[in-house]
C-alpha cells in the first residue's frame, strides 16, 4: 500500500529521471488475465515492463487501436476540459520506487506542486489517454528495465514486480516442476518482502 507521506519527500529526491513512452501490450501466455505494458526510453533501447490487469489492458488496447470514439470517452473528455481551463497540460507522472511488488508512482500538478499516488497501470493509461509526460527515476530504470528488441518473441519481467499471491503460485509450480533455481529466486523475493514489513 502506498504511504502518502513519502510522496512529498520523494519529489525533491527524483531529480535524475528519464522520459518513457508507451510502446505496446504483450499478452502473457497462461497469465491468468494479465498482460505486460512496455514503456520505452527515448532511444528505444531499454524497456520498463509493467504487469497490467485484463480490464486495464482492454482500455489500453482500445486507445492504441485508433478508435475515433475514444475522443468522446470520459477520461479523454475530462482531461481535455482540464487542459482548456488551465491553458496547458498541467500534469506529469513519475515512477520513483518499487516495494513489495508495487511500483510507487506520483501524479504531479506542475502548477500547484500537489501530488497524489497513482497505480502504475493507471498512470500508463493516463499517459496514453492524455499524452501526460511519463518519467522514471534513472536508477530505478537501470535496475528494473530490460534491453528492448523489436524482434523478441517475449518480454522479460523482473520477479520483484509480481504481487505476492502470484509469486506464491509461481513458487508452488516451480517446486512441483522441480525447478529449484526458480524456486530459490522466488523464495528469496518472498523473504525480502517479509523482512520489509
Amino acid at each position: 500500500m502506498y504511504d502518502p507521506s513519502t510522496i512529498s519527500t520523494s519529489i525533491s529526491q527524483v531529480v535524475n529521471r528519464l522520459q518513457l513512452h508507451f510502446y505496446d501490450l504483450q499478452q502473457v501466455v497462461g497469465g491468468d488475465g494479465i498482460a505486460v505494458a512496455r514503456m520505452l526510453d527515448e532511444h528505444e533501447q531499454r524497456s520498463l515492463n509493467v504487469v497490467v490487469d485484463e480490464p486495464l489492458a482492454a482500455q489500453l488496447a482500445l486507445r492504441t487501436g485508433n478508435n475515433p470514439e475514444c475522443k468522446r470517452m470520459l477520461p479523454e473528455t475530462l482531461y481535455n476540459l482540464l487542459s482548456q481551463v488551465v491553458g496547458q497540460k498541467p500534469l506529469e507522472i513519475t515512477v520513483y520506487a518499487i516495494r513489495n511488488g508495487q511500483y510507487h508512482v506520483m501524479l504531479l500538478n506542475r502548477y500547484t506542486l500537489n501530488t497524489v499516488a497513482i497505480r502504475i497501470s493507471d498512470a500508463i493509461l493516463l499517459s496514453v489517454v492524455a499524452d501526460v509526460p511519463f518519467y522514471v527515476e534513472a536508477n530505478l530504470m537501470n535496475h528494473q528495465s530490460t534491453p528492448f528488441d523489436r524482434e523478441a518473441s517475449g518480454v522479460g519481467l523482473p520477479i520483484n514486480t509480481l504481487d505476492t499471491p502470484r509469486l506464491n503460485a509461481i513458487l508452488k509450480k516451480a517446486i512441483s516442476d522441480e525447478d529449484y533455481e526458480l524456486a530459490a529466486h522466488v523464495r528469496d523475493e518472498l523473504q525480502t518482502r517479509e523482512g520489509d514489513k
